[in-house]
């Protein structure tokens, strides 16, 4: 979600007056009010920036650790092939990744798409990119 400057700086200003006349009743200097509004304003600036230049990867469907990761490559003890195996076993984590929910999940490319929040083209395009992979064990 985009940072909304208009409102979160209304709302600055709104929490800025309340604690301006509290510092003031409570007998603080105006210099020393300026300097703590100017640290305040620096980092309402630094939480701006930081919200303007940064996005949500939504990277959720990664696994956390590589224990849960490993339990899904139970489809490769069925393997007999051991060239298959093999190019399997040679595939990055994020390409095993996109394999197991494909083979293992049962998933479309839409539906990975939509769950990793990247586009279908990228799903195909990396699956195109496994299965050159694979044959390349092959000879093909």
């Amino acid at each position: 979600m985009s940072f909304n400057y208009g409102y979160e700086k209304k709302l600055f200003d709104k929490e800025w007056q309340k604690k301006q006349e509290l510092m003031k009743s409570a007998g603080m200097s105006d210099d020393d009010i300026k300097k703590i509004y100017d640290f305040d304003w620096s980092w309402f600036k630094s939480i701006r920036s930081y919200q303007s230049h940064t996005i949500n990867l939504n990277i959720s469907h990664i696994p956390d650790d590589r224990t849960d990761f490993e339990k899904n490559l139970e489809f490769m003890e069925q393997i007999e092939n051991k060239t298959l195996l093999k190019a399997i076993k040679s595939l990055s984590q994020k390409d095993l990744n996109l394999l197991i929910q494909i083979v293992v999940e049962d998933k479309n490319q839409s539906e990975i798409a939509k769950d990793s929040g990247i586009y279908r083209s990228s799903i195909h395009y990396q699956l195109k990119k496994i299965k050159k992979q694979i044959k390349s064990f092959f000879n093909i």
